[in-house]
């Protein structure tokens, strides 16, 4: 999600204090950056699930299975889960 949303995903203790140290100290996202929520880290498949809607009927379309870093679906920047590849095993 990073920058656009102003999310870390960090690995180690050093790596969460150098993004404090952007948030706070370099002030990377200005008044937005004010606050910051440390939420633990959780591994696994990541779904995303859609529904459509005209507030009384409603379709819900397939599961896709979410990838969110942007390199070989484990490493680099986390996109927010832009890469919606392709339908789960577990969820079918």
């Amino acid at each position: 999600m990073r920058p656009a949303k102003g999310a870390f995903v960090c690995e180690t203790c050093d790596e969460a204090e150098k993004a404090l140290g952007e948030i706070f100290d370099k002030k990377q996202f200005g008044e937005a950056g004010s606050q910051a929520v440390i939420e633990e880290k959780m591994d696994g498949e990541e779904a995303s699930v859609f529904v459509l809607t005209d507030g009384k009927n409603y379709k819900l379309l397939p599961v896709r299975r979410t990838i969110s870093a942007s390199v070989k679906a484990t490493k680099g920047p986390n996109t927010g889960g832009m890469g919606g590849l392709r339908a789960m095993r577990a969820c079918q």
